[in-house]
């Protein structure tokens, strides 16, 4: 998916500058890759001794500092084609506790590592915009600061991934845990189990094998006499459909 999105609108574009940003979002498993810039006109000296003959701007080549992710869905970004550091919204402090040998998390801190010059749209070139992958939470927002324009809020829009989202098996593992039989003495496991997915149970086996049980929702009223009760250790699987993968 590749796709245009307008992220702040500033009213008046042929006097102000304005943000804009552009997704690609490869798949559902990869980062999202958004480039951003600053569109702006040419602003020229209004002075009199310039009124016939204005110079040309020096605007242009001044760099804004741009922040992204500020306590919102970011998690981090890697800039442009660089995967060797990981930059996130973290403090230096917050890092103090994490073993990073390699200098692989870079917090961004005030943005002075992503800086945009503003430009008309046709002067745009390869130098004037940046591209970033975001690693963050898809129903998100992700915020971009400067201090030329209103925060701008980016947001993956949802087709990008809903539905891959929706077509994921979530495995998670428990135990030792105890559960009681299901009431009809059949294989199912009773467990907790959220109402809107379909739920298996897996568990190793003998000589490295796994089996997968079915699961019914445990029953909260009291029954006696108490059925005996099984620890089990192994993997909660939440399906989107009722038949859900093949063991």
């Amino acid at each position: 998916m590749a796709g245009s999105l307008p992220v702040t609108d500033n009213g008046d574009q042929d006097r102000r500058p304005r943000w804009a940003a552009s997704w690609a979002a490869r798949s559902p498993w990869s980062p999202p890759r958004v480039r951003l810039d600053l569109d702006g006109p040419t602003h020229r000296d209004p002075s009199w001794q310039h009124l016939l003959d204005p110079p040309e701007p020096e605007y242009p080549t001044y760099r804004r500092p741009v922040r992204l992710g500020e306590r919102d869905g970011l998690v981090g970004y890697y800039r442009e084609r660089d995967y060797t550091g990981l930059h996130i919204v973290l403090d230096e402090g917050d890092l103090t506790d994490l073993d990073d040998d390699f200098d692989y998390l870079r917090p961004i801190g005030p943005g002075h590592g992503l800086a945009l010059p503003a430009r008309p749209p046709r002067d745009h070139d390869p130098t004037s915009a940046a591209h970033v992958s975001l690693l963050l939470d898809p129903y998100g927002t992700v915020h971009a600061t400067t201090g030329i324009l209103p925060t701008a809020n980016l947001r993956m829009p949802g087709r990008a991934f809903e539905e891959s989202l929706d077509a994921i098996t979530a495995g998670f593992r428990f135990g030792p845990m105890f559960t009681v039989p299901a009431p009809d003495d059949s294989s199912a496991v009773t467990l907790p189990r959220p109402a809107d997915r379909h739920s298996t149970w897996t568990q190793p086996a003998s000589a490295g094998a796994w089996t997968t049980h079915p699961t019914v929702p445990a029953d909260p009223a009291p029954a006696l006499p108490f059925a005996r009760p099984v620890l089990r250790t192994g993997y909660l699987r939440l399906h989107p459909s009722e038949e859900g993968p093949t063991p």
